[in-house]
């Protein structure tokens, strides 16, 4: 081989190199410099993923009660896994942990539908998912809504699945209200996990607007009389006053030059 030949090759192994390295930090990657947009999603994420945890440590209690043992070891991966994407969060990797969450939803609905039967394999896990979908700061909301109507179709064909087939495990009625008491009290758990740290954040932003409109307000008063003012904000043309006949004052003081000199600003 000529070595025009192994550095051509070479270069082309380079210029693969780096595409295949954007493709994944489109995917997978971090902002350089996080906009404020993302600061207030990674305020989410740092309430949501180690509430997700949290939901799976309970859950994983209660199929061990129920002898689910599959959702046991998929509950063992899972509160880990939450773990995992509260740890990369706080280190600046933020694609990850979304697609990570994604992943481990879905694939525990569906170990769910296996394990228990679609109605309680996937009252708890569909509508995350969704949500995910839609609230993050990475896709727009065609690739979103995408994502989500694949997710979607997969809950539909698991529900096929489950509706045709018996489920692994025979979980005893009383068992089954019991996990729906549980259940009521995690979904909404996990409901304000995702709400509250926006809801929290919208109050900031809107306060923080409300100080720089009085700032700015200020401002302008310092500059104008009050009813320019209040036209030039109205969008009018001409703002100022008009009158016929002025008088025009020049003036001086005598003294004052003397009388000023050595005197603070204040009280000049």
């Amino acid at each position: 081989m000529s070595a025009r030949g192994g550095e051509g090759e070479a270069s082309e192994g380079a210029a693969d190199g780096g595409r295949l390295r954007r493709m994944l930090d489109a995917v997978l990657g971090q902002a350089a410099t996080p906009t404020p947009e993302l600061r207030r999603y990674v305020r989410y994420w740092s309430v949501l993923y180690p509430v997700g945890a949290l939901v799976h440590l309970m859950a994983l209690l209660v199929f061990l009660d129920a002898g689910a043992g599959l959702m046991v070891a998929v509950n063992c991966v899972s509160v880990p896994l939450y773990l995992t994407c509260t740890w990369l969060v706080r280190r600046g990797v933020h694609r990850l942990p979304f697609w990570l969450a994604m992943a481990e939803l879905i694939g525990h609905g569906t170990a769910a539908v296996i394990s228990v039967g679609p109605l309680p394999g996937l009252q708890n896990y569909i509508f995350p998912v969704v949500i995910l979908c839609f609230v993050q700061p990475f896709y727009s909301l065609r690739a979103s809504a995408a994502i989500a109507g694949a997710a979607m179709a997969l809950t539909a064909a698991l529900v096929v699945y489950g509706v045709g087939g018996e489920p692994i495990y025979a979980v005893p009625e009383w068992k089954l209200a019991r996990n729906a008491g549980v259940t009521s009290v995690m979904i909404p758990a996990v409901v304000i996990a995702m709400v509250l740290p926006f809801i929290l954040e919208s109050r900031r932003a809107e306060a923080a607007l409300q100080a720089a409109y009085a700032e700015s307000e200020g401002l302008l008063l310092n500059i104008l009389p009050a009813a320019a003012a209040a036209r030039l904000k109205a969008g009018a043309e001409r703002v100022v006053d008009e009158h016929a006949r002025v008088a025009v004052l020049f003036a001086d003081i005598a003294g004052f030059t003397a009388l000023a000199d050595g005197r603070p600003p204040a009280e000049v």
